[in-house]
């Protein structure tokens, strides 16, 4: 993201802090297209549609090492015993991930993956 964002400050000058246009960008698009449209978890086969800035990812979650505490008790995790890395969870017995991946920005995959060129040609020539 830093090269992508050097391309754009060597075109444009110096953006500042870019986080409020890639946010308003992601917006726009999910306004315009609709979340289906930059789909990129779609298991159909499809692709994200070629006018997508962010191609979402819906699907999945943070799988993260189990931790223990002192007493060699895993907490905030599923899966600790059955697999190497375990799922950050809402609760030790159930798959409950803390941070799935959802339609729009999450924690787990924030706004997807970038189409370089697609925000290139979209990032506001004024912005400073």
């Amino acid at each position: 993201m830093a090269g992508i964002q050097a391309l754009i400050d060597q075109k444009y000058g110096k953006q500042g802090n870019a986080n409020y246009v890639y946010y308003a960008l992601a917006a726009s698009q999910f306004t315009k297209q609709g979340a289906k449209a930059c789909d990129a978890s779609q298991t159909t086969g499809k692709l994200p549609a070629a006018s997508c800035i962010f191609n979402d990812v819906t699907l999945g979650d943070m799988d993260i090492p189990c931790v223990q505490n002192s007493k060699g008790v895993s907490f905030d995790c599923y899966g600790d015993g059955i697999k190497i890395i375990g799922e950050l969870s809402t609760s030790t017995s159930a798959s409950e991930p803390a941070y799935p991946a959802t339609v729009g920005y999450d924690l787990a995959t924030g706004l997807g993956s970038v189409n370089a060129t697609r925000l290139f040609d979209a990032w506001p020539h004024g912005n400073q």
